[in-house]
């Protein structure tokens, strides 16, 4: 996905997904989902600082600010894990 791109310790990388509603059985509030982004995980730093995230994971994430960049014209942001608020497990 970023062969070639490290984000920074404690940094993660995410590929925003259109705005739709999770598909996993993650309850949350009318304001939350008005509000919530998400996308999947495609670069992590360091991985001791960041535990139970994995590059592939969707995770949801809010609408505040966080740092944005494209690349080859796709957009990415660049957060911390407090920036993440739910992830989608596997089964």
């Amino acid at each position: 996905m970023l062969p070639n791109l490290k984000p920074m310790p404690g940094r993660i990388i995410v590929k925003r997904n259109i705005k739709e509603q999770p598909s996993s059985s993650i309850l949350l509030t009318e304001a939350v989902l008005e509000e919530q982004d998400s996308g999947i995980i495609v670069a992590i730093g360091h991985k001791d600082d960041i535990k139970h995230l994995n590059v592939g994971m969707t995770v949801l994430f809010g609408s505040y600010a966080r740092g944005k960049f494209k690349l080859d014209g796709i957009e990415y942001l660049s957060m911390k894990k407090p920036d993440i608020f739910a992830y989608e497990e596997t089964l």
